[in-house]
């Protein structure tokens, strides 16, 4: 919940334009964290009544790219993209309440198999290389590590202990952030290096 609460606001800062304004960025960050508060709330008090913690979602940030990247989008300012990306989830959520409230949901279920599926969250994760894949590239054997342990948290130890089927990408970027810094308290990291870490930037 923490990773996705702080990623989906970080991911789509460069293309709402507030990527360098660490004002905006701090403002649209506790917000996501404000609204995914309420919205738990109201689910566990009102809703489903799961203990589940309403977070981000990475399904949106495709057609948030999309409508940021239209024509005109690059001369609007930060305010009138927002309200772009607000209105179409809006909309959106205005006709998954239709499809739920009729009961249609019922009857796309017998059409939503794991061939559907499985591309939809394939082109998701596509959808995000060009953010994710410029940044490990800086450096791949930090990168490379990260990959690894969340491979090896999520798939091979996580019915070892339940943190690793609970925490399996936040355990990996804290392994890795750990090595790094080890290799910047070596000297093997020096000033400048893209894996360089320093605590005074926490």
């Amino acid at each position: 919940m923490f990773g996705s609460t702080v990623a989906v606001p970080l991911l789509i800062s460069k293309p709402l334009g507030i990527d360098k304004d660490p004002e905006k960025l701090g403002a649209l960050i506790a917000t996501m964290f404000f609204v995914s508060g309420i919205t738990t709330m109201l689910q566990t008090t009102w809703g489903n009544r799961l203990p589940l913690i309403q977070g981000g979602t990475f399904s949106f940030l495709a057609p948030t790219f999309a409508i940021c990247g239209m024509a005109g989008m690059a001369e609007a300012g930060f305010e009138v993209r927002m309200q772009h990306v607000q209105g179409a989830i809006i909309v959106g959520a205005v006709v998954e309440i239709i499809v739920g409230a009729t009961g249609l949901v019922g009857r796309l279920l017998r059409f939503v198999g794991p061939i559907v599926i499985a591309p939809t969250i394939a082109l998701i994760g596509l959808a995000l290389f060009k953010f994710g894949a410029p940044n490990a590239g800086q450096h791949w054997p930090i990168g490379g590590l990260t990959i690894v342990l969340i491979i090896l948290f999520s798939q091979y130890l996580r019915k070892t202990h339940r943190a690793f089927e609970l925490y399996p990408i936040l355990l990996a970027i804290v392994g890795a952030w750990v090595v790094a810094a080890l290799c910047t308290a070596t000297g093997l990291f020096p000033a400048g290096h893209p894996s360089h870490t320093s605590l005074a930037n926490l």
